[in-house]
């Protein structure tokens, strides 16, 4: 009981909390439209902020492949995997930090070791807005990870030049082509699979989904603390509608099916 009151107690006292307490008093003391945008903003912050709300948008996205598992996953030429779970920090003692996605690549290790592909391909460059001029490409990052766990280096391909999940589909399937291959494991976030997913089908290929990086929990949240609005529940719901807009692009552009 008292580690549960204490829980509740940090959910009190976070700064959105506080927050959303201003905007209720603002909308309270304000007259007009004022008085309707604290309203609305309040409202967005509690709504969004849930984690009841957070993790429902992000089950829409996760749900139909939640019941991935290595067991289950045929064996295919390759794997492929795609990249945003790496920082290359080039001013730091450590120029690579692995993310909070980095899932992604412990998967790929492991459907490798339990020969479900001979082939990992990793693709992935680096965002020209957010790196620097001769920064190290994140898909070879990545490589020399997979290497320090054991994966021999004739088994890697590299996809270096990509910066978007329609360039992730479109030079990875020319690297795919030259070698005759046209089915895969695709390997990328679940709340991402399913705009990923289409995106790499869209270029002829077969694609067999396993996603990794689950956000929303299978158990179901506590009643009462999923209300609270909190930083993370609008990280999580501002990551879903992110993939929901996206899909909904990628589709008007012809980019996924």
């Amino acid at each position: 009981m008292f580690l549960y009151a204490g829980k509740v107690l940090s959910a009190l006292v976070a700064p959105v909390m506080f927050v959303f307490a201003a905007l209720v008093i603002l909308a309270i003391h304000v007259r007009g439209l004022h008085r309707m945008l604290a309203a609305l903003a309040a409202l967005t912050l509690i709504a969004f902020g849930s984690g009841a709300c957070s993790k429902f948008l992000l089950r829409t996205l996760e749900q139909p492949y939640i019941e991935t598992s290595i067991n289950s996953t045929p064996s295919v030429p390759i794997i492929v995997v795609l990249g945003g779970y790496l920082r290359i920090e080039d001013s730091t003692p450590r120029p690579i930090e692995i993310g909070s996605a980095a899932d992604r690549l412990l998967c790929a290790a492991e459907l490798y070791r339990a020969g479900k592909a001979p082939i990992i391909l990793l693709s992935g460059g680096n965002a020209s807005f957010l790196s620097k001029s001769g920064s190290l490409p994140e898909a070879v990052a990545a490589s020399r990870i997979l290497e320090e766990w054991g994966i021999p280096q004739s088994a890697i391909l590299i996809e270096d030049r990509s910066q978007s999940t329609r360039e992730n589909a479109e030079f990875s399937h020319r690297i795919l082509a030259e070698r005759g291959i046209n089915r895969i494991l695709l390997v990328t976030s679940a709340v991402h699979m399913r705009r990923a997913s289409g995106s790499f089908r869209k270029t002829g290929l077969t694609v067999i989904p396993f996603a990794a990086d689950f956000l929303a929990e299978s158990n179901a949240p506590d009643m009462v603390l999923s209300l609270f609005p909190s930083a993370s529940g609008l990280v999580d719901s501002g990551l879903a509608i992110k993939e929901w807009s996206g899909l909904i692009v990628y589709r008007l552009r012809g980019w996924s099916d």
